[in-house]
């Protein structure tokens, strides 16, 4: 399977979980191609996913984000699953300021490429990634990586390698019987089958030719 992966970064934030979605795709045996939403879109023709992303700035998302939904529906990309994800905070540690600022952050990018998405027909995931940054220009918040490999996986499982089966040579019969006859034999009187084997060897009867008179 092949993933597109489309991003809008200011700050790198939204870049850095594109980039970590990319590699745990590879990591699970399929493609992954990353691209700016500011570039035009690639060809989708051997894409069979395509995660769309964008930092909440301001309760907003880029219009960029919206074009590229629009131009999936006009390739006829409906079929095909679509994904969305965001960056977005810091929230603040208080909860009376955190409910106060909740309207700058929720629903945020993610929440709103999701309404736009099932609006325009396509086939979007219901669920969506969401990562918190720690400051106004990030870096991203601890355990968000983790959250973003979480969310890759669970859109693209893993190939099963295929397991090579070591060829076996035939043995032939006299290797058969010989091992037959051996089995059963313990340390103890491994000893004295060899000897006796040997004892076998060297008691070999002896042929008397009479002569004619």
């Amino acid at each position: 399977m092949k993933a597109l992966i489309l991003y809008r970064s200011h700050y790198g934030n939204t870049k850095e979980v594109a980039e970590v979605m990319a590699g745990e795709v590879k990591r699970l045996g399929h493609e992954a191609l990353i691209q700016d939403l500011r570039l035009r879109l690639p060809e989708l023709t051997d894409v069979d996913l395509v995660m769309i992303g964008a930092p909440t700035r301001m309760a907003r998302v880029t219009w960029k984000a919206y074009r590229a939904l629009r131009r999936l529906r006009r390739k006829d990309f409906g079929n095909k699953p679509v994904a969305v994800f965001d960056t977005y905070g810091p929230e603040p540690a208080d909860p009376v300021k955190r409910e106060e600022d909740r309207k700058w952050i929720h629903p945020g990018a993610a929440g709103r490429l999701l309404d736009k998405a099932a609006e325009l027909g396509l086939n979007v995931r219901a669920e969506c990634l969401r990562c918190e940054v720690e400051g106004m220009k990030g870096p991203l918040k601890k355990g968000e990586k983790e959250k973003a490999i979480a969310f890759a996986r669970k859109l693209m499982p893993g190939k099963q390698k295929e397991q090579k089966i070591p060829k076996v040579k035939g043995k032939s019969k006299k290797e058969k019987v010989r091992k037959k006859g051996r089995q059963g034999i313990t340390k103890k009187g491994k000893g004295q089958y060899i000897k006796a084997r040997a004892l076998k060897k060297k008691a070999r009867p002896v042929r008397i030719i009479k002569k004619k008179r």
